[in-house]
């Protein structure tokens, strides 16, 4: 794509897209049609043209796979120019063979709920506030149904943010919603001084002297609106009612139709009951220019679960929610896939086929993980110019059916350090920065060598960073806490956790406990990472015998409650406060 760029830039005296608009030139990346090349320039070879066209499809599949695909329609064009002067009509891509394995970033069989998510997006366009909840089995796609919003989001100048409960820190209130509008105030910190000064207007005006409310729950808010006086005391119904009268007000100030939001929470199944609140009165006040969209495995949210009760008591209440029910892939997406990896037709791929279908059930991510699987295995190899397999050979490999078994197994072929990394990263949770991570392993000296410890796991596909950043590391200072690591799907961390022993798993909470309490103490961030700290120490009780650190273990408890009750997570505070006196001798 930036070959192609640079060669209608070549070809043309400009480039496809021209807007000294950051969010324009964005849009149009993502989803416009660039010009043709010929009608910018109309001395231009159609064939020319042809080849420029190819490489700018929005698609990574849809353009050319490889080099040599590139160069030899080039060098044809440039062949018949130089012997006749002009250049007559060829099949672009014929010679375009790749020996790399890449699986298309597309989704197969997904075009359905696809429009029903983007027709809802929509009608949030239109002046409404919509609820989209997107469930089905963990692996089935969800994520990556949500992320085809991106497109429409972009053209109408919206901005999308997203927040993830964690299945191993489900007692932390408000985690996702905190981290999400965190991202929403970064997103507001890059643009200019002048639009950095209307949105501190703007978010000022709508939440008034309660400033302090807002850098409670998004620490990142007060490098948009500076320092706020304190919140004046007050009883707790009361505090309750201002908290969310003013995440109301903030939220209502930062979306309109014209400027939407889309807040995508995933792993509903483990949200906090302080954000099951939140999240219904948002519903309830029905916030023009709000898209809500969740996630959620619906074999793990019964009748009795605290979201369908919300949802229950939302419905009585006159309002309404979109429902995408995703399923298994079939056996014909599947063959959809393999063919477009492959680049081989239906009838050649039967074999292979049938047996991803009968190992993975058809479960999206299962499926793309165990295709990767045979050739990182060696199972499945290019030569002469096309991709071969035995069928026979990868039956006897006798892979599992199970995929937490399936992604532990792989875990466990890289070294020692990178296990070791990758099961304290799990618990740390779905995503975790090189900071903490330095913290807690403590044979590790230098951000280098831990990247040289994830290595394996970032081109094995285990884990992904947030930018690119992490590769400057070792090169110029880049500080530890702003590079961010996220487990490839919750599969993979409930994989990485699972290689710790369960006996041994209180012991190593205690520890990462210990080691970061310490370093905030150092650090003078305590109350930041206070819910972070509570956690781990409180999966620990089972190993702490002495009283001293049993006491200390109660005051941090009784300190999260304090914070969870200025924060009116009155579930979350009763429980640290219960377990503060469970501790007392």
């Amino acid at each position: 794509y930036s070959l192609c760029v640079t060669l209608f830039e070549l070809f043309t005296g400009r480039k496809p897209f021209v807007s000294s608009d950051p969010l324009e030139l964005i849009h149009s990346h993502i989803a416009k049609t660039p010009p043709d090349p010929c009608g910018v320039n109309a001395e231009l070879s159609p064939m020319l043209g042809k080849i420029i066209l190819k490489l700018l499809e929005k698609n990574a599949e849809n353009r050319y796979q490889s080099a040599l695909g590139v160069e030899h329609d080039l060098t044809e064009v440039l062949r018949q120019y130089r012997e006749t002067g002009a250049v007559a009509d060829f099949a672009v891509g014929q010679h375009d063979h790749s020996d790399r394995f890449l699986i298309p970033s597309k989704l197969y069989g997904r075009d359905t709920d696809v429009s029903k998510l983007v027709d809802a997006f929509q009608r949030v366009r239109d002046g409404q506030m919509v609820l989209s909840l997107v469930s089905g089995y963990s692996g089935v796609g969800k994520s990556s149904l949500v992320q085809e919003l991106y497109r429409p989001l972009a053209a109408a100048r919206g901005r999308y943010i997203t927040g993830k409960y964690d299945q191993y820190q489900r007692d932390v209130p408000y985690s996702a919603m905190a981290y999400a509008f965190n991202g929403l105030c970064d997103q507001i910190l890059a643009e200019s001084a002048e639009g950095l000064a209307a949105w501190k207007h703007r978010i000022l005006q709508a939440v008034g002297n309660n400033g302090q409310v807002l850098i409670e729950l998004m620490p990142n808010i007060e490098n948009v609106i500076g320092p706020q006086p304190p919140i004046p005391a007050v009883d707790p119904q009361a505090a309750k009612n201002r908290f969310n009268q003013v995440l109301v007000s903030f939220v209502s100030e930062i979306c309109t139709p014209d400027e939407p939001l889309v807040l995508f929470l995933d792993d509903l199944q483990w949200i906090d009951q302080a954000s099951l609140e939140l999240l219904k009165l948002m519903l309830l006040d029905a916030l023009p220019g709000l898209h809500l969209v969740g996630a959620y495995r619906d074999n793990e949210v019964e009748a009795s679960h605290p979201l369908t009760l919300m949802l229950n008591a939302v419905t009585s209440a006159g309002r309404s929610y979109d429902v995408v029910h995703l399923g298994n892939l079939s056996p014909h997406n599947i063959s959809e896939l393999v063919c477009d990896t492959l680049a081989l037709p239906k009838s050649e791929v039967r074999d292979l086929v049938g047996i991803i279908c009968r190992k993975t059930q058809g479960n999206a991510f299962f499926a793309t993980e165990f295709f990767k699987n045979l050739h990182a295995r060696g199972l499945l190899t290019y030569s002469a110019e096309r991709w071969r397999w035995d069928t026979q050979e990868i039956e006897d490999e006798n892979i599992t059916e199970n995929v937490v078994d399936f992604m532990a197994a792989k875990l466990r072929d890289f070294g020692d350090n990178t296990q070791r990394a990758l099961k304290f990263a799990a618990c740390i949770g779905n995503e975790f920065d090189l900071q903490t991570l330095s913290i807690i392993l403590e044979s590790a000296t230098t951000m280098r060598e831990i990247l040289d410890y994830l290595h394996p796991a970032i081109n094995g596909g285990g884990i992904r960073a947030r930018s690119d950043e992490y590769k400057r590391v070792g090169i110029v200072d880049v500080s530890g806490d702003s590079v961010v690591f996220k487990f490839q799907h919750d599969r993979v961390q409930q994989a990485a956790y699972s290689l710790i022993p369960i006996d041994d798993r209180p012991r190593i909470h205690l520890q990462i406990g210990r080691l970061l309490n310490e370093d905030a103490q150092r650090r003078g961030n305590f109350e930041e990472r206070l819910f972070e700290i509570v956690s781990h120490l409180n999966q620990a009780l089972p190993v702490v015998d002495n009283a001293d650190e049993r006491l200390s273990i109660a005051e941090v408890n009784h300190q999260a409650g304090a914070k969870a009750l200025d924060a009116a997570a009155y579930k979350a505070s009763t429980e640290y406060f219960s377990q503060a006196e469970r501790l007392l001798p």
